[in-house]
C-alpha cells in the first residue's frame, strides 16, 4: 500500500499548514482540482488496516484497505501523468520520479532508522537477522520478496517482523518503474488506444490473478503481476472509464453501496478466502465507483467523505501506514503477553500521533521544498541516509543478528537452536523425483550398516533429526529421512482447510515417500507428524469399503500403515509434541529481560493431554488395532505439574511453539530408543 498525494504536491506546507482544508489550499498543481473526498477514503482504508493487524474483533477483513489504496494510487498517478507539461519524455520521467522519491523516501527512512535503533536493543539475534535481512530487501524495494520467502501474509501475523508491510510499497514502486515509461511513450504511438491496452493488460493480470489464488497463493499475494491490474483499474478510471457515472441518475446509490461494499469486506472477509482473486473484485470495483461518481461534481458520500477528521487522517495515511506495524510489533515483542484493550486502545492513539508529528516534520516539509528544496541536496541527504541504513541492515544480516550482545545465560538459552539448520533444509527441498528413488538425506555409517530406517513425515519429524543421528551412530544403523513441511503422512485424504495446491503438493509427496520405503526397504518406518496441524477434520479424496467403520483420519492413517507393508514392516509413531502459548526462545528471554518470572510461559501438564485428547485417542484406537509402537513426547516433556521448556543446563526446549529445538530433540532421544528395540 501507498497512500499517495500525488494530486496535491503543496509547496511551503511543511512549516505553515496545520489543517487538511489548508493543506488543499496549497495545491501546487491546480490543473489536477484537489479531491478531499479521496483523503476520506484513504482514512477509511488505513483505518481498517491498522485495526486489522492490530487484531481489533471485527476487523478480520481489513486487509483489503490494501487493494483500496492501490486502486486509488493507480487513478492519482495517472492523472499526474496526464497533466499537460512542456518537458520532453526523460525531464517528464525524471520530475515523476523525483516526486516519487520525495513522496516515499524521507518518511521511510526515519521509520527505518528508528525500527534499527529499538531492535538492536530488543531483539533476539534470530529476529534480528531476520529484520537485518528485510530492511536490506527494503532499500532495494524489494521487500515482497522477502516477504514472499519466509511465507503467506496470514501466516506472518506475530510480533517478530515490524518490516512486514512494506512488502506493498514495494509492489507499488516496482509497478511505477516501468508503468510511466510505457506510459507516457505510448501516448504518441497508440493515440486514442492506450485506455485499450491498460485494460487488456489489466484482464491479462486479472486472470493471472485468479488462477494463481489457486495454484500459488503466495506468490499472488505478493508479486506485481497478480496485483498490477488492481492499480491498472484505478488507471482507467482517470482515463476516463466509468466517466459517466459522475452524472448517472443512479449515482448517489451507487456510491453508497460501493462504499458499503468496502465497509462489509473489511468486517465480513477474514484469512479463510482465496484472495486476492475473486473475492479481491469487490473492494476494488467499489473503490473505482467511488472514484468515477464523484469525479465532475460532489456526491453525497464524497460530501461526508471529505469531513475534515477523514481528510486529515486521509492526509497522514502515508505515515499511519509507515508506523503502525513497527509500534504494534515492538510493543508486542516488549510485553510478551497480549495487550489488554486499554493498551491497544493507548497504541493506536500513539500510532496516530506518532504519524501526525511525522507528516508535520518529515513528509511535508520534505515534499513542499521547505526542507532540503533543490534536488540535488535532496539527493545527497537521501543517499547518505539510505547507505546508513542500507549498512545497519546487513551488519544485522550478516553478523546472524549481533549475538555479542547477548548475556552467557541468554547465548545459552537460544544457542542450540540452528546447529542443524542447514541439513534440514536441505532434506526439506529434496526433490520429488529424487525421493522416490529413495535418494533420502541419511544419517549414521557410511557404509556396512547393520540396518535401515526411514522417519517420514513433515517439519516436526526434522526436528528429531538430532536424536536420530544420535540414535543412527550409536545402534550402527542407517536413518533415511523423507520429509516435507506441512505434509503429514497419510494416504488417500486431506484436510478441508488446505489450498488445493497444497493437497496436490502434499499427495505427491507422500506418494514418493512411499517409493522410497519400497526402494530402500528399511526394517523400521518412523511416523511423525504435526498431526493436528492444520486439524483432523479430513475428507477422503479416493474411495473405500472401510469409510463407514473407520474416521477419515483413521482412515487415511490405515492407508498409510498399509502401504508401508505392515505389520510385515516394523513401524513407530511419534505422538504430538505439547503446543506453548508463547513463542519459545524469544518469550523466556523477554521475559527473563524484564525482570518478570517466565514461569508463566510453561504449559501446564493437565493442559497439554488436553490440547490433543481427541488424538491421542485415534492413536489408542489404532495401536490396539494394528499394534505399532508409540511414543508421546508429553511423557518426556510434561513429567511434573508444567510441561519442560528450558533444559537443566538452560537450553531452550522449543525453536518456536511447536518445534523442538537441538536441545528438545536430545531430550526425547532417550524416549526414540523404544522405536529402535531390537534394532542394530
Amino acid at each position: 500500500m501507498q497512500p499517495s498525494l500525488e494530486d496535491h504536491d503543496r509547496a511551503n506546507a511543511a512549516a505553515k499548514i496545520l489543517t487538511a482544508a489548508a493543506l488543499a489550499r496549497s495545491s501546487r498543481h491546480g490543473s489536477l482540482p484537489y479531491r478531499p473526498d479521496i483523503d476520506g477514503l484513504r482514512a477509511i482504508s488505513v483505518l481498517a488496516v491498522i485495526l486489522f493487524h492490530a487484531k481489533v474483533p471485527g476487523f478480520a477483513g481489513g486487509y483489503v484497505g490494501v487493494d483500496v489504496f492501490f486502486v486509488i494510487s493507480g487513478y492519482l498517478i495517472t492523472q499526474v501523468l496526464l497533466a499537460p507539461s512542456e518537458r520532453s519524455l526523460r525531464g517528464q520521467l525524471r520530475h515523476f520520479y523525483l516526486r516519487r522519491c520525495r513522496r516515499i523516501l524521507p518518511a521511510l527512512l526515519v521509520m527505518l532508522l528508528v525500527s534499527a535503533s529499538l531492535v538492536s536493543w530488543l531483539f533476539l539475534p534470530s529476529d534480528l537477522t531476520r529484520f537485518g535481512r528485510h530492511l536490506s530487501y527494503t532499500l532495494a524495494l524489494v521487500n515482497n520478496l522477502a516477504v514472499w520467502r519466509d511465507g503467506g501474509y496470514f501466516d506472518l501475523q506475530s510480533p517478530f517482523n515490524p518490516l512486514l508491510h512494506l512488502w506493498s510499497i514495494a509492489v507499488e514502486e516496482q509497478f511505477y518503474f516501468a508503468f510511466p515509461l510505457i506510459f507516457l511513450a505510448s501516448a504518441a504511438a497508440l493515440k486514442g488506444g492506450r485506455r485499450e491496452l491498460l485494460i487488456g493488460v489489466g484482464l491479462v493480470s486479472f486472470a493471472l490473478c485468479v488462477w494463481a489464488s489457486y495454484q500459488k497463493p503466495s506468490a499472488n499475494f505478493f508479486l506485481v503481476p497478480t496485483r498490477a491490474w488492481e492499480l491498472l483499474l484505478g488507471s482507467v478510471v482517470a482515463l476516463g472509464v466509468g466517466r459517466s457515472l459522475s452524472a448517472h441518475p443512479a449515482r448517489e446509490a451507487l456510491a453508497g453501496i460501493a462504499l458499503l461494499a468496502i465497509l462489509g469486506c473489511v468486517l465480513g472477509y477474514d484469512d479463510r478466502i482465496r484472495y486476492p482473486g475473486l473475492y479481491a473484485l469487490v473492494p476494488c470495483v467499489s473503490a473505482a465507483i467511488l472514484l468515477a461518481t464523484a469525479r465532475d461534481s460532489p456526491s453525497s458520500v464524497s460530501r461526508w467523505l471529505s469531513a475534515r477528521p477523514l481528510v486529515f487522517t486521509g492526509l497522514i495515511s502515508y505515515s499511519l501506514y509507515l508506523w503502525h506495524v513497527p509500534v504494534l510489533a515492538f510493543s508486542g515483542y516488549y510485553h510478551v503477553r497480549p495487550l489488554a484493550s486499554w493498551q491497544v486502545a493507548v497504541l493506536l492513539l500513539s500510532i496516530y500521533l506518532l504519524a501526525a508529528l511525522s507528516w508535520r516534520y518529515v513528509e511535508a516539509p520534505v515534499r513542499g521544498r521547505t526542507l532540503l528544496r533543490s534536488d540535488s541536496r535532496f539527493l545527497a541527504a537521501v543517499g547518505v541516509l539510505t547507505v546508513i541504513v542500507g549498512s545497519i541492515g546487513l551488519t544485522f544480516w550478516l553478523s546472524a543478528g549481533l549475538p555479542a550482545r547477548l548475556s552467557a545465560a541468554d547465548a545459552t538459552l537460544i544457542g542450540s537452536g540452528d546447529r542443524l539448520q542447514q541439513d534440514a533444509t536441505d532434506c526439506a527441498l529434496r526433490p520429488l523425483a529424487a525421493i522416490a528413488t529413495g535418494s533420502l538425506c541419511s544419517y549414521g555409517p557410511g557404509s556396512g550398516a547393520r540396518a535401515d530406517v526411514v522417519v517420514w513425515g513433515d517439519s516436526h519429524a526434522l526436528a528429531l533429526l538430532p536424536a536420530y543421528e544420535r540414535i543412527a551412530t550409536a545402534r550402527d544403523v542407517r536413518v533415511h529421512l523423507a520429509v516435507h513441511s506441512s505434509c503429514r503422512p497419510l494416504l488417500g485424504a486431506s484436510s478441508r482447510a488446505e489450498t488445493p495446491t497444497h493437497r496436490r503438493l502434499c499427495a505427491d509427496f507422500n506418494r514418493a515417500a512411499v517409493d522410497a520405503i519400497a526402494a530402500i526397504d528399511p526394517v523400521l518406518v518412523i511416523l511423525s507428524a504435526y498431526w493436528g496441524y492444520p486439524d483432523l477434520d479430513i475428507a477422503a479424496t479416493t474411495g473405500d469399503e472401510r469409510a463407514e467403520q473407520l474416521p477419515p483420519f483413521q482412515l487415511a492413517f490405515v492407508a498409510a500403515l498399509e502401504a508401508l507393508g505392515a505389520p510385515r514392516r516394523k513401524v513407530c509413531v511419534i505422538g504430538e509434541v505439547p503446543t506453548l502459548t508463547y513463542v519459545m526462545p524469544y518469550a523466556y528471554a523477554v521475559a527473563r529481560w524484564r525482570g518478570e518470572d517466565p514461569a508463566f510461559i510453561a504449559l501446564p501438564s493437565s493442559e497439554a493431554k488436553l490440547q490433543h485428547e481427541l488424538l491421542d485417542r485415534n492413536f489408542t484406537e489404532l495401536r490396539q488395532r494394528y499394534g505399532f509402537v508409540f511414543v508421546d513426547p508429553k511423557d518426556a516433556l510434561c513429567t511434573g505439574a508444567t510441561c519442560a521448556i528450558v533444559s537443566a543446563d538452560g537450553r531452550s526446549l522449543y525453536r518456536d511453539t511447536n518445534h523442538l529445538s537441538v536441545a528438545g530433540a536430545e531430550l526425547l532421544g532417550g524416549a526414540l530408543d523404544a522405536c529402535f528395540a531390537g534394532i542394530g
